[in-house]
């Protein structure tokens, strides 16, 4: 059964190493494969002048599907993940097997109005960066500095943020800086209006289990996300105890839903 895992914003594959391998002990048939965006991790950047954009990250994960020669597959994805699985699901609904998801339900959307001066603020950004000169990101003197920098930042236990540092850093000649690319942090170009969003979902014709967390910021789009939920018929959707990393602050506790949704036949093949 391949699954393949989408991690969230200015994370990395390391996101799911606590949570995959309980998955895949509950249920052995699980092919996990958990990708590095480009611009994440050890994936490589995307080339200069080169910008990226939420939509494009769907031609990705089916470049990578195509690669591992999978043809119906289930979609495990956190935050932006979860954003870019359900465009996915939507997008090629005879292609997957089921979708589950952590603290995140869609991509992020604007109203129509939003858009030329969306666009206006992310040119000019480009513009600004291009006029600077190359500015390198900050070098830490050890692995352990940036640990607890990462966990301030994020909210994470100590194991958590190391996993996704060993993964996310490189050593230099000034210590150890991330590996990510500085534009993902560059304001987005453009966003699906919330009715583009809808239809996305709308299209996803398989079974969707999503976790979501009671102390996450996330929370503050209840308003945004209780509308989209409807809009699935064949969906499961539950909250637990933890932060936004929930699937690796509580790995046991999103394993055992993720596990009892599998079991109950939501993806046989």
């Amino acid at each position: 059964m391949p699954v393949l895992a989408l991690h969230g914003w200015l994370d990395n594959a390391a996101s799911f190493d606590r949570l995959a391998p309980l998955l895949v002990e509950a249920h052995p048939e699980i092919d996990l494969v958990a990708l590095d965006l480009p611009g994440h991790g050890q994936s490589d950047h995307r080339p200069a002048g080169i910008n990226q954009y939420f939509i494009d990250y769907v031609p990705v994960v089916m470049q990578v599907v195509r690669a591992l020669g999978w043809d119906r597959f289930a979609l495990l994805g956190h935050s932006l993940g979860a954003g870019i699985a359900t465009l996915v699901a939507g997008t090629f609904p005879e292609r997957i097997l089921f979708v589950l998801l952590v603290d995140g339900f869609g991509p992020m959307s604007d109203r129509p109005e939003q858009a030329p001066g969306r666009l206006r603020d992310a040119i000019e950004e480009i513009w600004k960066e291009e006029g600077r000169p190359a500015r390198p990101g900050r070098a830490y003197s050890s692995i352990g500095q940036a640990v607890g920098v990462r966990r301030r930042t994020g909210k994470l236990s100590e194991e958590s943020a190391r996993l996704l540092v060993e993964r996310g850093m490189r050593r230099s000649v000034k210590g150890y800086v991330w590996r990510s690319d500085a534009r993902l942090k560059t304001p987005s170009a453009t966003r699906l209006t919330e009715e583009q969003v809808r239809a996305f979902l709308s299209a996803i014709q398989c079974p969707v289990c999503v976790v979501f967390a009671d102390d996450s910021e996330f929370v503050q789009l209840a308003e945004l996300v209780r509308p989209r939920l409807k809009l699935l018929p064949q969906l499961e959707s539950h909250t637990l105890s933890g932060g936004h990393h929930l699937h690796m602050e509580n790995p046991g506790g999103v394993a055992g839903v993720f596990s009892e949704f599998i079991s109950r036949g939501s993806g046989d093949p």
